[in-house]
């Protein structure tokens, strides 16, 4: 019982740890998205500047669907060692 106990804090602080991170990871995919407006708006009509900013956005969307997976995957993993 004790090998559970030291598995549920080690776990408790895991958790924490990529709970921090995802929320600097949902700020700055935020600030991407909103460079990438800025850019989009900036763009002046200018086809490659028009991809280039939709580009910015869909890979800060990205990046933020990846993070909210792996959390995920983590959460279930941490969910099975400590039963």
């Amino acid at each position: 019982t004790n090998w559970k106990c030291r598995c549920r804090y080690a776990s408790g602080v895991v958790m924490n740890f990529i709970e921090m991170l995802l929320q600097v990871v949902a700020y700055v995919s935020t600030g991407y998205i909103i460079w990438g407006g800025f850019k989009y708006i900036k763009s002046e009509g200018d086809p490659a500047r028009i991809s280039e900013a939709k580009s910015a956005i869909l890979n800060a969307i990205i990046g933020l669907v990846i993070a909210f997976a792996s959390v995920a995957i983590v959460s279930y993993i941490q969910s099975r060692f400590t039963q």
